[in-house]
């Protein structure tokens, strides 16, 4: 498995002069919960997350990471209000695949481990799961200054059949190496 690996990065990498760079930098992400449930639908958060990952010519390899928690306190059933609170930890690997100059499509793989909790406790069981996943989007990409580069994504991750997470990302990233 390493062998082919290997000898797929040869293989990119020696298709032109500049094949790509390894960058790696911050990001900060609206993210909100599409869901079957009420309880969960219209939490959301603003959180910061890390990224990295290698381009080459129009195909790159994105790893990401983000930590943070969706709070939803506009749910109402009868006359009780509810704050629900939706502890995430989201990490995965994905693909950037430029379609034309700036504009990217986003596919990949992501893990997410959820716990939810209430306050007044509601009375069915609430999300406590960790699971393997997709996420699919769109996004631009742009130079900013000399090897700083900017990322505006929307992605949606899959979660289950009850759970998702619509995120709009904004990424400043730096090259650390060209090749």
């Amino acid at each position: 498995m390493q062998k082919i690996a290997a000898l797929v990065l040869y293989l990119l990498i020696s298709f032109s002069a500049f094949a790509g760079y390894l960058y790696g930098g911050l990001s900060y992400s609206f993210n909100g919960v599409v869901s079957e449930y009420d309880a969960y639908n219209g939490s959301n958060k603003w959180a910061p997350g890390l990224t990295g990952g290698i381009k080459f010519d129009k195909l790159g390899f994105e790893l990401y990471a983000k930590k943070f928690t969706l709070v939803n306190d506009d749910y109402k059933a009868g006359a009780i209000e509810y704050n629900i609170e939706i502890d995430t930890l989201m990490y995965g690997l994905g693909m950037r695949l430029t379609l034309t100059e700036g504009v990217e499509f986003i596919l990949g793989i992501n893990s997410q481990s959820i716990s939810a909790k209430s306050e007044p406790q509601v009375s069915f069981a609430l999300l406590e799961k960790s699971y393997l996943s997709y996420y699919l989007g769109g996004g631009f990409n742009r130079v900013l200054f000399d090897r700083y580069r900017g990322h505006l994504d929307m992605v949606f991750y899959q979660g289950d059949v009850k759970y998702g997470v619509l995120s709009v990302i904004i990424s400043l990233v730096y090259e650390f190496s060209t090749f």
